[in-house]
């Protein structure tokens, strides 16, 4: 399990220390990010981002931005 926050222009959206996995699409392809993921910075472009929460999938809707995966500390 790895942290994830998701950012908008309003403020934290979401924030877990219980992620399984997020699927992202990119401008390129749908990025599947899982614990112990290679840094990055990819384009976001307009879909649906799905995560995984203790075995629960939830959807949100995308217009774009950027995903921004870094090394993980320990919590």
């Amino acid at each position: 399990q790895f942290r994830l926050e998701i950012l908008t222009p309003y403020g934290l959206f979401l924030q877990s220390d219980e992620i399984e996995i997020v699927n992202v699409p990119s401008t390129d392809s749908v990025l599947g990010i899982l614990a112990n993921h290679a840094p990055l910075i990819a384009d976001v472009k307009i879909g649906e981002i799905n995560i995984s929460i203790n075995g629960k999938r939830e959807y949100f809707a995308t217009t774009g931005g950027l995903v921004y995966v870094k090394k993980e500390k320990n919590l």
